[in-house]
């Protein structure tokens, strides 16, 4: 299929012209504490900018401090302006993007704590999300909001956005005025959806009063509400047209509201499925209609611009995850394509957890201003140990900077764990994560199943972990030592790797640790540092250690109870339910221990002992270079467990 619709330019509001129909809807990135625009806001969209989007949103913005948080960039005063307009002077000059931005306002979905106030809306009807219970706006609240939307788009113009939209969707303030369900005023700004309508029609003829027409204007709605009692996609497709008569532009039409059971970005909703929302939308309209939810399949999306259901495709988790997807479709490097799972961890509930927004694919994404990948000075012989998602995402990036990588995988098949990931239902398109690794490992990386390494090659596991004195420090010929399964040290004995794959249930660290002694006992510099790649569950091994001080202290429940029960026979007939109870407990907690289960409560007492053991020998034990970016689950958890057991690996700090 050839991408006649996709990469076809399209005209809004007569003037402005986009390149092709993809665009980078607004996200919420919670990269900032102080509503400024920073420099990774900026980095991470510079790098969706050269990825070749057509229309790119930056925001949303805030247009006043009740509706809004500090984690996003503001435009309620002239803060803001100067930076963004640098940034996107800086796009135009060397992009042919068209850049815009989303004027946004929380309503009742905003936090009462965040300033001492309550939240406002159209009435007072607690938010199902927050729990807060809104105050109902005043004449005065509604001119004095519709005022400061208007004053923040004509900062918007200032800085030089090309578009500007307004967000009624969702659940936020214009879309809580639409709905019945939120709105139950009793003037002109309730009842009929004609009043319902008013707040937001009247902004939009405010708006573009003050603006006039050379600036393209949008307005992104819920396709339907999905509400019990809410809007369905009639509703607002007729909002939309009321909204294409006061001056909008285009219409971006998405799902449902952030609180509706129905979902509306995981795997369990079939891709496109929601298109008809757009269709629609654009039989009231006549201006330009956006696409969004579940349309990252680039096949897809232009079968759905051929189809008329919609003028252009938003992108938003599958640009996330892959910035240059644009590029790679144009140019047909469908291999190298990442996709977007709809895994959601790294994304949605990032935001609604109130963290930095992440890719569990893009370990670059939100840190794009961290990493360099640039062509290496020296080309090095690199060797991975095992194909899981981890070694296969760090052989793309070595051979991505220009070193010769081979990787080795004792499976007939590449994607380790993840394989095992794809397989419940709903969770296929898991697969295309090792699909996507495997397409771009095998491109760039030689393959091999063999069992060991006769070469002598490079290996870095620390690249973009330390500073340049350091990997400077660290930078040496590694070699595969076959005596320990998944054992990298460098000659120079300075660094060592472990892959922490589980075998059958438990990976010997045993024997690594007797091999590390070794390591330790020979070398001339101090200090052994040790690094978990893949999947660093210890569950296995700290079992072991655990079924150990079960056993320790049944025995000596058992001894105590005992000698109690000698000492006070009179009171034998209270020890004997006592000791069941007992031997009970330690019988389960036996069971869950050979079931692989953490046990937290009792693994507490072992960090110190295996902490001690291993400082005692010089042996520093880091993070995952991964960070657990290269994994389809969050693996934070995971490495918190290896945290607690050795006390000397710090946990990955967010994106």
């Amino acid at each position: 299929m050839e991408f006649t619709k996709l990469f076809e330019p399209i005209v809004i509001n007569g003037k402005l012209e986009v390149k092709n129909r993809i665009v980078l809807p607004a996200l919420g990135l919670d990269y900032t504490r102080h509503y400024n625009f920073n420099e990774r806001f900026q980095g991470f969209y510079r790098a969706r900018a050269h990825g070749g989007v057509g229309l790119m949103t930056v925001g949303p913005l805030a247009i006043d401090k009740v509706g809004s948080a500090p984690s996003m960039p503001q435009l309620f005063d002239d803060t803001n302006v100067e930076p963004l307009r640098d940034f996107i002077e800086e796009v135009h000059r060397d992009t042919d993007v068209k850049v815009g931005t989303q004027l946004f306002h929380m309503g009742r979905y905003s936090y009462s704590f965040l300033w001492g106030e309550k939240p406002i809306a159209p009435s007072a009807i607690p938010s199902k999300l927050t729990k807060h219970t809104p105050r109902e706006m005043t004449h005065a609240d509604i001119e004095g909001t519709q005022r400061d939307f208007v004053e923040a788009a004509a900062r918007a113009r200032e800085a030089g956005f090309d578009y500007i939209e307004i967000i009624a969707c969702t659940g936020y303030l214009v879309s809580e005025f639409l709905s019945p369900v939120t709105n139950q005023r009793t003037d002109e700004y309730g009842g009929s959806l004609e009043n319902r309508m008013r707040f937001g029609v009247e902004m939009i003829e405010k708006m573009r009063k003050a603006l006039g027409d050379d600036i393209a204007l949008g307005i992104r709605i819920a396709g339907n509400d999905f509400m019990e009692g809410g809007n369905s996609n009639t509703e607002n497709s007729e909002f939309a047209a009321a909204a294409e008569k006061a001056g909008i532009d285009a219409v971006n039409v998405t799902g449902g509201w952030h609180e509706t059971p129905i979902p509306q970005l995981t795997t369990d909703v079939p891709p496109g499925v929601y298109t008809y929302l757009a269709r629609g939308v654009k039989d009231r309209v006549g201006i330009p209609v956006f696409a969004s939810n579940r349309l990252g399949d680039p096949y897809l999306a232009e079968r759905t611009l051929r189809s008329g259901a919609a003028d252009m495709i938003c992108w938003a988790r599958p640009i996330i995850a892959d910035p240059e997807l644009p590029n790679k479709v144009k140019e047909g490097r469908f291999d190298e394509i990442i996709t977007c799972i709809a895994c959601n961890q790294g994304c949605f509930d990032a935001v609604f957890s109130q963290k930095p927004v992440r890719c569990v694919l893009n370990p670059t994404a939100g840190r794009e201003n961290e990493f360099d990948l640039r062509k290496a000075e020296t080309r090095k012989r690199v060797v991975v140990a095992g194909g899981g998602p981890a070694g296969m995402e760090f052989a793309v990036t070595a051979a991505q900077r220009g070193h010769a990588v081979t990787l080795y995988e004792k499976e007939d098949r590449l994607g380790g764990q993840i394989n095992l990931a794809c397989a419940p239902p709903g969770k296929a398109e898991f697969h295309n994560m090792v699909k996507s690794l495997t397409h771009r490992t095998t491109r760039k990386v030689w393959l091999s199943q063999e069992g060991n390494v006769k070469s002598a090659p490079h290996f870095d596991p620390t690249y973009g972990e330390y500073s340049d004195d350091e990997l400077a420090q660290m930078q040496a010929d590694v070699i595969a030592n076959p005596r320990v399964y998944g054992l990298l040290v460098s000659p120079d004995l300075r660094s060592a790797l472990i892959r922490g794959t589980l075998n059958e249930g438990a990976l010997d660290y045993e024997r690594v640790f007797e091999q590390l002694l070794e390591l330790r006992a020979a070398e001339t510099v101090p200090g052994v540092r040790v690094h978990a790649t893949g999947n660093p569950v210890l569950v296995g091994w700290v079992s072991t250690y655990v079924d150990q001080i079960v056993q320790i202290f049944l025995y000596t429940i058992l001894i105590m109870l005992a000698l109690l029960t000698l000492y006070f026979r009179r009171t034998y007939g209270i020890l004997l339910p006592t000791i069941g109870l007992v031997l009970t407990s330690i019988w389960g907690l036996g069971i869950l221990s050979l079931l692989g289960y953490n046990l937290d409560p009792l693994m507490m007492v072992i960090p110190f002992l295996i902490s001690a053991r291993a400082m005692s020998h010089g042996i520093q034990l880091v993070e995952n270079p991964a960070r657990g970016h290269a994994l389809p689950v969050d693996s934070r958890p995971q490495i918190r467990v290896f945290h607690d057991l050795f006390g000397q690996v710090s946990v990955p700090r967010e994106a």
